[in-house]
């Protein structure tokens, strides 16, 4: 029983992630539906602690239990990627109060119940052999730290969030395995149903981008990145850009053009050196035709840049790969701590929309930015 609290640890922790993760984007990267979910999850899982207490808990029973939460994970994941089209959203719009409050608790409450209900049959079997629950919680919450552990370097590595909810429910069918006294038909079916994730995991791809697709016609390609989902799209010859389902740019609008020109004409002097934090919807580009000597192009996100590049136009993805511009990979807040001067920056990290731009929007960094222009340098 030991395994099994560590593997339930594991499970909550790491499945909290990949559904307050599907959630993000479900709802255009949003961040107060993490406080929401949180809080919904704890309910679930308050919950099913509290259910069935005068059951007497059995290996069978725990094992049962293990089979649904295994199917639940990739499930829920379809779900939420399926719930626009189930309330027959309007393609971009946000989904109606309503509606988020339906989806939510649902997505939450497969997963909530049955993570809390296994903790207390399992902390119960535990104990009925001599041990304390405080032991058995200590083994669980041990789970939970190599599951936030095991996320971070999953999404670091490049894992998908469909494959890790397939490592999820691989994780809640091995342990059944474990248990001494079950009967051959729940070793049978114990055994099915870890063929079929397993072969699930070599059509995960496929999977995930069919599922994704659904929320975007014409989908080129998907990836999940430690900083978001990132999407792009084709449309005849217009490549847009998402993250968290959340346009950042198309390449046929023309607001680079507007950003870039206008503080670069106020400039007094020529502009030698550039800081563009930001700006591969086509700004460098634009920068370029005022001859400078260097423009340092600074994005957080090296999965996503990767990502974009090749399906840019010519004439927007050659100019980001030759002098004078030198890609840095790199927190902006940081990076603006170094003593080089600028001419011009320009802050193109998007809207403040979300807590992870809201940082560039602050006293601190535009006092930050401050410190770094020249003598008649512009920040815009």
């Amino acid at each position: 029983m030991t395994f099994s609290l560590f593997a339930i640890g594991f499970i909550s922790m790491l499945g909290q992630v990949i559904i307050l993760r599907e959630l993000l984007v479900a709802f255009y990267g949003v961040e107060l539906i993490y406080s929401l979910a949180i809080g919904v999850w704890l309910l679930w899982t308050g919950t099913g602690a509290l259910l069935f207490r005068k059951r007497i808990p059995t290996t069978k029973l725990m094992a049962f239990l293990f089979f649904f939460l295994g199917l639940a994970f990739p499930l829920d994941v379809i779900f939420l990627r399926s719930s626009r089209l189930f309330f027959s959203a309007v393609p971009g719009a946000y989904l109606s109060f309503f509606s988020q409050m339906i989806i939510m608790p649902a997505a939450l409450l497969p997963v909530g119940i049955s993570l809390g209900l296994l903790f207390q049959w399992a902390a119960r079997v535990f104990a009925r052999n001599g041990r304390s629950l405080a032991a058995a919680y200590a083994i669980e919450s041990g789970g939970g730290l190599l599951g936030g552990l095991a996320s971070t370097l999953f999404f670091h590595w490049g894992f998908q969030n469909f494959t890790l909810a397939l490592i999820c429910a691989l994780a809640c069918l091995m342990c059944p395995l474990l248990y001494a006294g079950l009967g051959s038909s729940i070793r049978l079916v114990t055994a099915l149903l870890l063929l079929l994730v397993l072969s699930s995991f070599f059509l995960s791809g496929p999977i995930d981008r069919r599922t994704s697709a659904w929320n975007h016609p014409g989908l080129l390609s998907v990836r999940d990145t430690p900083y978001g989902r990132m999407a792009v799209t084709r449309r005849f010859d217009q490549i847009s850009v998402f993250e968290n389902d959340l346009l950042l740019f198309e390449t046929q609008g023309k607001d680079a053009e507007t950003f870039s020109h206008l503080p670069a004409l106020q400039h007094q002097g020529p502009i030698r050196d550039m800081l563009v934090l930001g700006g591969l919807d086509g700004i460098v580009k634009e920068l370029i035709q005022y001859g400078p000597e260097r423009i340092d192009w600074i994005e957080l996100n090296r999965t996503g840049v990767d990502l974009v590049l090749p399906f840019l136009p010519e004439e927007m993805r050659r100019p980001l790969l030759r002098k004078p511009v030198q890609l840095i990979i790199a927190d902006p807040r940081s990076f603006l701590k170094q003593g080089r001067q600028y001419d011009l920056i320009i802050v193109a990290m998007g809207e403040p929309v979300s807590g992870q731009a809201n940082r560039f929007y602050t006293e601190e960094f535009f006092a930050a930015c401050g410190s770094r222009l020249g003598t008649g340098g512009i920040m815009a």
